[in-house]
């Protein structure tokens, strides 16, 4: 590759900075007439053209930085090519973020005393958003730095119910080589598939791989890697911590613990590591989500019905239905009033024994929440004896609390604090990378159970930051749930009725508003 010139690129993100950047000469393509000589009467001669006497190259040009194909004219195999600047890519980032690549570069600068000239290395980040042109990048360069696990888009090819999904079989292994695009991935758009760096290569390019077999290879593979501490001990050359990834193909079957058999693997969230940790927990990194998780985990245990406090709201008092025969005139449905009023953005919250007084708690959070003008989803757990997760990763409204949250019950069970958070840790395996608000409301009391041991490694795989707000609906203390919350540096909020638990979590859906913010 030749260097041209020295271009600045001016990304679109606001804010970022611009960059200098190599553009490249690009190959010249010229087509020769044909020198043969016609004979007498014929309008085409034997056998093949000679357009000159060395023979010429073949027109075909690389689709993403207008290359061409060095191979001679007419050949039957792969095209081939030293490939330049992507002038005829564009990028589109996830939900229409920025995306940063560190760049190291060579830059030449003149010694001020000595007159000499020198070469020195830079660094330099490189900002991208949706609709910014990928011209400062070279289409092999790139697709190194994007690494194991990343996809190509191209333009989806089928119509109405047709499935975009392609397959391919090798060794009894079928996997998918192309899916169709959800918006989220691709700025918003649905006209649009995602392939594999090898689909992208072969069928679409068409063009011999350019990048080196190790990293070819690497490309296939999933990009899930394990985040537990451990691996942070081990660093690689470049100072970054050892990841342990999954081990499986890109956009792989979920695995479940029964299909492994081996010590060292372990298999979580659908993803098999090739490592193990003592503590027996282990947690699924998503490596390009920033986003911040919202979990509301309720028990519903009988304490809940208690009618020592009550909702405020018409709507909750006058609830009944045939999955709820008791209403929610009880904790739980003041829970609930409070808790919707007021919508936050970074929230796991873990609601115990206290039925409808919970209820109108939840109420006045999201609504708080809406009026600042958060848009969060998340995830709502029920527990007792046991815990459930009622709905993953869903938007939260005003209309949660009507559709989810009022046709439960008080179940008469008793209360678990350990298997309310492994609920909420296996939410955190899948969100670790968000920032995490775990408001835990509970009207009662339970042992401790480990339950504290897993509060701890809940935090540490919280990367973003965690946040722990304990409240007690009732006038009695717990001493476990004291101990949980002094393991986070948390202090239990207690002695709640309807209308200060409403205004404390009011109180937190405010404060949440910020990144950074000081617990009471």
């Amino acid at each position: 590759r030749v260097v041209n010139e020295k271009k600045i690129f001016n990304p679109k993100t606001v804010g970022a900075k611009s960059f200098e950047y190599d553009s490249h000469i690009a190959a010249n393509g010229k087509k020769h007439n044909c020198s043969q000589l016609l004979p007498k009467y014929k309008k085409m001669h034997e056998g093949r053209h000679k357009c000159t006497e060395n023979v010429h190259s073949c027109q075909i040009t690389c689709r993403a930085c207008g290359y061409y194909c060095i191979k001679p004219f007419g050949h039957s195999d792969k095209h081939k090519t030293e490939h330049g600047n992507m002038l005829y890519s564009t990028f589109i980032v996830e939900n229409n973020e920025s995306v940063e690549f560190k760049v190291q570069t060579k830059k030449t600068v003149r010694d001020s005393t000595t007159s000499t000239e020198k070469e020195v290395i830079e660094d330099t980040v490189r900002v991208y958003t949706t609709g910014d042109t990928a011209e400062a990048e070279i289409c092999d360069f790139f697709c190194e730095k994007m690494g194991r696990g990343h996809f190509h888009l191209i333009e989806c090819e089928k119509h109405g119910d047709e499935s975009c999904d392609v397959m391919e079989t090798i060794n009894n292994e079928t996997y998918y080589v192309r899916r169709h695009a959800n918006p989220d991935e691709c700025g918003g758009r649905n006209d649009l598939d995602k392939v594999t760096h090898k689909y992208y290569w072969e069928k679409y390019l068409k063009f011999e791989d350019a990048c080196n077999s190790s990293s070819q290879k690497q490309f296939e593979r999933c990009d899930h890697f394990c985040s537990h501490p451990d691996h942070e001990k081990t660093k690689d050359n470049c100072g970054e911590a050892n990841k342990s990834y999954c081990i499986e193909r890109l956009w792989h079957a979920l695995v479940t613990e029964e299909k492994s058999d081996f010590i060292d693997l372990t298999v979580m969230d659908g993803h098999v590591f090739p490592c193990s940790h003592p503590s027996g927990k282990y947690h699924v990194n998503f490596m390009y989500l920033l986003k911040k998780k919202s979990v509301f985990a309720i028990d519903v245990s009988s304490s809940m019905s208690s009618t020592d406090i009550k909702p405020t709201r018409e709507i909750t008092k006058t609830y009944s239905s045939p999955t709820n025969c008791d209403g929610l005139k009880n904790r739980l449905g003041a829970a609930y009033d409070a808790i919707f009023g007021n919508k936050q953005k970074k929230l796991i919250v873990v609601v115990r024994n206290v039925i409808s007084t919970i209820l109108g708690i939840v109420h006045s959070f999201i609504q708080q929440r809406c009026n600042t003008g958060c848009k969060d989803k998340g995830t709502i757990i029920l527990f007792d004896r046991e815990a459930r997760i009622i709905e993953e990763d869903i938007e939260f409204n005003l209309d949660t609390v009507k559709k989810l949250l009022y046709p439960v019950s008080v179940f008469k069970k008793g209360t678990s604090f350990i298997e309310a958070f492994k609920c909420i840790h296996g939410v955190v395996q899948r969100n670790n990378s968000k920032s995490i608000v775990l408001i835990f409301l509970t009207d009662g009391e339970d042992g401790d159970n480990g339950a504290s041991k897993l509060l701890v490694e809940i935090k540490a795989f919280c990367f973003n930051g965690f946040h722990f707000f304990p409240c007690i609906l009732s006038k009695r203390s717990s001493s476990t749930l004291n101990k949980m919350a002094s393991t986070v540096d948390a202090t239990v909020k207690g002695n709640l009725n309807a209308n200060s638990l409403e205004t404390h979590f009011v109180g937190i859906a405010k404060k949440i508003t910020n990144i950074s913010y000081i617990q009471d």
